[in-house]
């Protein structure tokens, strides 16, 4: 019975500590076009992706752009409603958290923590807490 409790209290404080609402900034630029775009996800993409860009840019014109992240072909397209720009063989490893530049194109994926917990969090150590109080009161009015 006491080793049941243990284990329901670790679970509560450790799925409260590890679930977070982190979220990730992607940063482009290919300084020979001048095109650039930038877009916060909530994932890091590991598999292919289409998204609407935050901000873009093509030929140095602010655009509404359409990003499409070809993993599996290794490469990264831009595609404007106006205009296309294409960048191709930028490896997978250009897709990884960190500033990645192969000739005059760089990615830069930083990841952006969550200030405040969730809601869910919250609710779930909340709750835990007064599983808590309720459990240590009944031991003391024994």
């Amino acid at each position: 019975m006491h080793l049941r409790f243990v284990a329901a209290v670790a679970a509560v404080l450790f799925s409260s500590a590890i679930a977070r609402a982190d979220s990730f900034s992607y940063d482009f630029s290919n300084t020979l076009f001048n095109d650039a775009f930038t877009y916060v996800s909530p994932v890091l993409f590991t598999a292919d992706a289409q998204f609407q860009a935050d901000t873009c840019s093509i030929g140095g014109v602010s655009r509404t752009c359409t990003i499409s992240l070809v993993l599996s072909n290794e490469a990264l397209a831009i595609v404007s409603l106006t205009g296309t720009a294409s960048f191709n063989s930028l490896g997978p490893d250009f897709f990884t958290l960190g500033t990645h530049s192969i000739r005059e194109n760089t990615l830069t994926i930083s990841q952006i923590s969550a200030v405040a917990p969730e809601p869910s969090s919250m609710v779930l150590l909340g709750t835990g807490a007064l599983a808590l109080l309720t459990r240590s009161r009944r031991r003391f009015l024994r």
